[in-house]
């Protein structure tokens, strides 16, 4: 009985942090702490039982019971004995019974998958945040060009005395492989530290294609029309700490366009064995009796610098599911895809 209570108390700061988890918890320390006080008066009545007259025994039972009733020729002392038994086996009772509550709680709650985001214009991210755990670890990045903006907003330092330029940067990391897990920016020239782009952007393709440069401007409606090309920005990053056990196994991107009316939604979304998804989109426009086609094999991929990576051009990224393979954590293992689409007449 003794071990019980100090198992129990060694548990509470675990159990603590789920409330049916304590609430069962509670119920089986406060049935076990009836049970040890009335099975330990029962065995002090017990022992002293037999000092007593044998015609003064049944009388000292029922003081110290109440009513007993006492059945089938048993005598007092049999009679003490059986109910320190039932006292075990209710005590036993209750604890299978909560160890079943909570795996059948257990169970349910664990297959709860999260509703999508319905949005517009936005970029969703599948995932709570504020429930997996980060360190603050220092992430060096080598940039061949560093803004005074990046220096000034760096936490590190940042070693100017050699070509290419090295960036220290102290960021959060996350305890397990997550993908785009911090805070959006918009602005691909003067980008703040441990910030992520959107998952998905578009642009009217052009030599120097022009994406969303603010909030404002992301969540605005953008319009096209007949004969524009467009071409879409996919951004990834993994934001688990630097070390092999938190890469993104066996990662996949799924796309899909879907059109009501002139309204033109493009989507994007992030997934791997052991990651939880994430997922955006934006929704462009055109006239009425437009829609948008990708062009096959017009995907490419990029290294975090932006730099085209050789062997990965004509992918069919758009409409489609590609399978990429392992994402290592870090800024510089982070990836960006573009695929084309072009605006149609509908005949």
């Amino acid at each position: 009985m003794g071990d019980f209570f100090k198992s129990a108390f060694s548990a509470l700061p675990t159990v603590a942090t789920h409330p049916l988890a304590f609430v069962a918890y509670i119920v089986v320390v406060l049935a076990w702490v009836i049970i040890a006080w009335r099975v330990r008066r029962n065995n002090n009545l017990l022992k002293h039982l037999d000092k007593l007259p044998e015609a003064d025994r049944l009388t000292a039972l029922q003081n110290e019971i109440g009513h007993v009733p006492v059945k089938g020729g048993l005598s007092p002392a049999q009679y003490l004995r059986s109910r320190i038994h039932f006292f075990y086996f209710l005590g036993f009772a209750i604890l299978c019974l909560t160890v079943l509550t909570i795996f059948v709680i257990s169970a349910v709650t664990g297959h709860k998958k999260e509703e999508p985001t319905n949005s517009t214009n936005s970029t969703v991210i599948n995932q709570d945040l504020s429930k997996k755990q980060t360190i603050t670890i220092n992430r060096t990045v080598v940039l061949n060009n560093i803004s005074n903006e990046q220096k000034n907003a760096s936490a590190g330092e940042i070693n100017t005395n050699s070509e290419p330029q090295r960036m220290i940067f102290t960021c959060r990391a996350w305890l397990v492989p997550v993908f785009n897990p911090y805070p959006v920016t918009y602005s691909d020239e003067n980008t703040p530290v441990c910030h992520d782009f959107p998952i998905i952007d578009v642009a009217k393709d052009e030599k120097h294609p022009r994406f969303a440069r603010s909030e404002d401007e992301y969540f605005s409606v953008r319009n096209f029309n007949e004969g524009d090309q467009i071409v879409a920005l996919l951004y990834m990053n993994n934001g688990g700490i630097d070390e092999k056990n938190f890469t993104a196994r066996n990662v996949k991107i799924s796309t899909s366009i879907t059109s009501n009316g002139n309204q033109h939604k493009i989507a994007a979304t992030f997934t791997g064995d052991n990651v939880e998804p994430a997922s955006g989109s934006v929704t462009v426009q055109t006239n009425p009796n437009e829609y948008l086609e990708v062009i096959p094999k017009s995907g490419f991929m990029y290294d975090y610098e932006g730099n085209l990576i050789l062997d990965q051009q004509g992918l069919n990224l758009g409409n489609s599911t590609f399978k990429l393979g392992d994402l290592d954590p870090g800024f510089a293992y982070a990836l960006f895809f573009t695929f084309k689409l072009k605006v149609i007449k509908k005949l």
